[in-house]
């Protein structure tokens, strides 16, 4: 019997790598449906990454990531975010998987090694599983600070002239790494990511996203609400105390934009709006 991890697995389309903040990564990357999906690529303090829902790459993208460092931990946050981990577990057999029992009763030919809460806090890393939803979403808190010495801005996983290896001309353009709108550095703070418990739309926004993303563009989507709480005043407490966590720079979800203005601000505002 052939399994999954012995057949081809399918590429989409996706961009380059954009640093975000400071040793913390973006990948765009694609659905047969109309609707983007972030992959998340963090430098662990021994210099190896860990990738939070992770999205298959093409050999430029791989070419990319190993540049960055070697893939040593593999986060499957969500069991709706499983598609393209037994990618990643094959490439790399000695990734370290970590997730919830839930993602683990979908996987095929992955198995978690670890829960978020013992693999993660020894790297530093606060995992929280978000409350009031109907499956298990682990979000992530993180340091972010000064660049790793020796990495230059905007020259990590960029060919000679400055352009990202694999990025598509939809990409990130040079000069944003770990900037806000208007080139202002993030600078030394913490990093949350989550799933789908929030999401702030990217231009272009697909009529889809208009219809089923969050009510004015930021916050908790209307599909998610549908679908996915299960308590709205555990999910509205979770975010309004994730709000307060101390030097907050950045936020952002697995589908849509990085929130980096008004950061508190915007997760209180997307609390209220459940």
């Amino acid at each position: 019997m052939t399994t999954m991890a012995e057949t081809p697995h399918r590429i989409f389309p996706h961009g380059g790598f954009e640093e975000i903040a400071p040793g913390l990564y973006r990948v765009v990357g694609s659905l047969p449906m109309p609707l983007k999906r972030n992959m998340f690529v963090y430098r662990l303090p021994d210099g190896t990454l860990l990738i939070y829902s992770a999205v298959a790459l093409d050999d430029a993208g791989l070419a990319a990531l190993e540049n960055l460092g070697r893939p040593a931990v593999m986060v499957i946050p969500h069991p709706f975010h499983i598609m393209d981990a037994v990618f990643y577990a094959k490439r790399y057999p000695q990734l370290r998987v970590v997730g919830l029992p839930d993602a683990q009763a979908r996987l095929v030919d992955v198995k978690i090694a670890a829960s978020p809460e013992d693999a993660l806090p020894p790297l530093g890393i606060t995992p929280y599983r978000v409350a009031g939803l109907k499956h298990g979403e682990v979000a992530l808190e993180l340091a972010i600070g000064e660049r790793a010495e020796g990495a230059s801005a905007g020259s990590v996983g960029r060919q000679p002239g400055g352009v990202s290896i694999g990025e598509r001309a939809e990409g990130p353009s040079a000069g944003s790494v770990g900037r806000q709108p208007g080139g202002v550095p993030i600078g030394t703070g913490k990093a949350l990511l989550f799933t789908d418990a929030v999401g702030q739309n990217e231009p272009p926004t697909a009529f889809l996203m208009k219809l089923l993303g969050p009510p004015g563009g930021a916050g908790v989507a209307r599909i998610v609400k549908f679908r996915q709480v299960a308590d709205k005043a555990a999910l509205r407490n979770f975010l309004t105390e994730r709000a307060a966590t101390p030097g907050l720079k950045l936020v952002a979800g697995c589908h849509g934009a990085v929130v980096t203005q008004d950061v508190a601000g915007w997760l209180r505002r997307a609390a209220a709006g459940l």
